[in-house]
């Protein structure tokens, strides 16, 4: 079965006609039904994407040759120790601009790192850090 015939039997499981399809979602009926005729490679970019759009499929996997649901590629399997570490990082939301320098996902530098660190321990635990004396 080639891409057209797999993508016209996606279409059809979630609408009941390719006409139903195309009413929805504001697609000429003779735009989709040359797709199936003349292929996705010989049709408009702009037409594919809205299509891979509206059934949420991955428009790079469809031009390789396959159907792939968006949510598959964007969210691939969560272990249960990320789902601890997003739950305890959504928890303590005082912690989250330090953690975010330490994974760099802020451009913090070394010194900034330790320094919210050490305001976050502070704060969390009402201890006292000892200070280097100059």
């Amino acid at each position: 079965m080639n891409i057209e015939e797999q993508l016209k039997e996606h279409i059809l499981s979630q609408y009941k006609s390719i006409r139903e399809f195309c009413m929805r979602n504001n697609f000429p009926y003779s735009t989709v039904d040359s797709i199936f005729k003349r292929g996705i490679l010989g049709s408009s970019v702009s037409i594919i994407i809205k299509i891979c759009d509206r059934l949420s499929i991955d428009v790079d996997e469809l031009i390789s040759g396959k159907i792939v649901e968006k949510s598959s590629v964007l969210n691939p399997e969560i272990t249960e120790h990320e789902k601890r570490v997003i739950s305890a990082y959504r928890n303590n939301p005082s912690m989250q601009g330090a953690i975010d320098k330490l994974l760099n996902i802020e451009n913090g530098s070394n010194c900034e790192i330790a320094s919210d660190m050490c305001g976050v321990l502070k704060q969390a635990d009402n201890i006292r850090l000892p200070t280097k004396s100059k």
